[in-house]
C-alpha cells in the first residue's frame, strides 16, 4: 500500500438507532424513544410555509374591498329599486292621462254650462208682428201704412239695436242676408228686456193696395242687429208674405238667426 492509504482518516459510518423490539426487548417500557431523525434538504416539503407578510392586507386594500361589496350590494339592491320606480312610473303615467281626460271632460261640461249660461241669460230680439194703418178719402183707401214690431225676450238689455225693413212684389228680390246699415243710422238703440220697439212708418201707395187685393203675392222682409253685454254680435232676420185680404205668414226662407241653439219663442 501507498502511504497516502496509510495516512486516510477512517471514515465515519452513520449509525440509526434499532427499533425497538417490543416483543423481544428486555428494557424497560419506560425507556425514552430516540429522537426524531431530521429531514435532509433532499427531503424536504413540497408544501412551503409562507413568509411572514405574504397573508397580509394593506389597510388600501382592506379598504378598496369593502368599497367593491358595498358597490355590488348597492348594485343588487339597485335592480328591484329601478323595477319598482318604473312600476311607479307606468301607473303616474296612467294616473296622468285618466286624469287628463277627466279635467278635459269636466272643460267640457263648464264651457257648457257657461254656454247655457249665455244662451239664457243674453238678450233675444225677434220680430212681433206688422201693423197696417189705412187712410180713406171718402169710400176710397187712398193709401195704408206699415211697420214692424220687435221685443226682447231675453234676460239682459240689448245695446246697437238696429233694424231694417224692405217690401216688394217680386219673391227674386229677398236677399239671404240684409246688409248692416252704417253706425250713423237713426235707429240704433238699446233694449231693456221684456221691451218693445217699432219701426217709423211706411207707406202701401193705392196702386200696392189695389195689387194685393187682386191676390198678387207681396212680401214684408227684414233683419234686426243688435249685441248683447257679453260682448257678442247677433242679428234675426225675418219675411213674411200678405194675403189679399192683408194677413201676414212667414215664409220658409229668409227667417233665421245667428244663434240656432235656442229654446226662445218670439
Amino acid at each position: 500500500m501507498s502511504d497516502e492509504l496509510k495516512d486516510a482518516a477512517p471514515i465515519e459510518t452513520q449509525q440509526f438507532p434499532k427499533s425497538k423490539d417490543v416483543k423481544g426487548s428486555s428494557q424497560p417500557d419506560d425507556q425514552p424513544n430516540p429522537p426524531a431523525i431530521p429531514l435532509t434538504k433532499d427531503c424536504k416539503s413540497n408544501h412551503t410555509k409562507p413568509g411572514p407578510h405574504e397573508n397580509k392586507l394593506t389597510k388600501w386594500e382592506i379598504f378598496e374591498r369593502w368599497i367593491r361589496v358595498i358597490e355590488f350590494a348597492a348594485l343588487i339592491s339597485a335592480v328591484p329599486t329601478a323595477i319598482f320606480i318604473g312600476c311607479q312610473w307606468h301607473e303616474m303615467v296612467k294616473a296622468s292621462k285618466i286624469a287628463e281626460n277627466q279635467l278635459g271632460i269636466m272643460q267640457g261640461q263648464l264651457d257648457e254650462m257657461k254656454q247655457s249660461r249665455i244662451l239664457n241669460a243674453r238678450a233675444w230680439i225677434s220680430f212681433h208682428q206688422i201693423h197696417f194703418t189705412f187712410n180713406k178719402w171718402g169710400e176710397i183707401t187712398s193709401n195704408a201704412t206699415w211697420k214692424i214690431d220687435y221685443r226682447n225676450s231675453g234676460q239682459t238689455p240689448a245695446i246697437n239695436v238696429q233694424v231694417m225693413t224692405w217690401s216688394g212684389g217680386h219673391f227674386e228680390e229677398i236677399p239671404v242676408h240684409d246688409t248692416q246699415p252704417n253706425i250713423s243710422n237713426p235707429y240704433k238703440a238699446m233694449m231693456e228686456p221684456g221691451g218693445e220697439g217699432n219701426t217709423p212708418d211706411a207707406i202701401l201707395s193705392h196702386g200696392i193696395i189695389e195689387y194685393i187685393k187682386s191676390g198678387m203675392p207681396y212680401y214684408f222682409w227684414g233683419t234686426i242687429w243688435y249685441d248683447d253685454i257679453f260682448g257678442n254680435h247677433h242679428w234675426t232676420q225675418f219675411c213674411y208674405k200678405i194675403s189679399s185680404d192683408f194677413e201676414v205668414a212667414p215664409i220658409g226662407s229668409h227667417n233665421s238667426c245667428d244663434d240656432g241653439n235656442t229654446n226662445k219663442t218670439n
